[in-house]
């Protein structure tokens, strides 16, 4: 690329970041997508909404022979004792149950996953200290056919539709932090993407605990970030990728 084309895009990437900072709503701005040192959870000193910290640990540059790579977090919430965490990346393609039948997010299988394979393999004995066991309400989709189910003890989750709407408050929001990028392990084990000819190229949609259109699909985001409520078939293998969220423990500096 010529000198005249990397102005333009720092050109473009300028105009980009003073409409974000201009809308005073989006909280997130660049930072989740250009760290290049992220501080790990416990060494990140006074958290704030919108901060990237490293936690955990598992497969995403898809060479199984060096190691698992840091898991990176958004920080979606923090209050007096503990933090709301969400994975910045989609960690790979998975199904929200393992048959197509009807399910909630009480029954399915990837909770069970999430709360048995993915926290005993993902965290170190301290880390798995620190997270939190949430009491997670799931109520019905409104406007659909489909239930919600009880309330939920669960140490890793999925966002829930009012949730993620409550966290991505605005269109910068959403672009931002709502439309995720998968990981090189996510890509090669066949997560479905947006092509270069797309509207959102390299995005991919990821899961969300509650119910779609019938107790046989859940709701997901979309790859603009935009929710999907009527959602996708829950035994769909490589449609949806996976942003799992915990809280954590986490003492503020004072």
């Amino acid at each position: 690329m010529g000198r005249n084309g990397r102005r333009q895009n720092s050109l473009s990437l300028f105009i980009l970041c003073a409409a974000i900072l201009c809308a005073g709503g989006a909280f997130f701005l660049l930072r989740t997508l250009t760290d290049t040192q992220i501080p790990y959870l416990t060494k990140a000193g006074q958290l704030k909404r919108g901060d990237v910290v490293t936690f955990g640990e598992c497969e995403q540059d898809g060479d199984s022979n060096n190691g698992p790579e840091s898991i990176p977090w958004i920080v979606l919430e923090v209050q007096e004792d503990k933090a709301l965490l969400l994975a910045r990346d989609i960690l790979g393609p998975v199904s929200f149950h393992d048959q197509y039948e009807a399910v909630t997010w009480e029954d399915c299988a990837l909770r069970e996953w999430l709360n048995d394979t993915f926290f005993r393999e993902s965290f170190s004995d301290k880390e798995k200290k620190m997270i939190l066991t949430s009491s997670n309400e799931n109520p019905d989709n409104p406007g659909m056919e489909s239930h919600g189910c009880g309330v939920t003890q669960d140490k890793v989750f999925l966002l829930r539709m009012e949730e993620y709407s409550a966290y991505m408050r605005t269109e910068e929001d959403r672009y931002v932090t709502g439309s995720a990028s998968p990981t090189r392990y996510a890509l090669l084990h066949h997560l479905e993407t947006d092509d270069e000819t797309g509207e959102n190229p390299g995005k991919a949609c990821w899961w969300l605990r509650t119910s779609g259109s019938d107790q046989y699909a859940a709701a997901f985001v979309d790859r603009d970030g935009g929710i999907h409520a009527a959602g996708a078939q829950v035994s769909h293998a490589v449609y949806c990728g996976l942003r799992p969220a915990v809280w954590v423990e986490y003492k503020q500096e004072h």
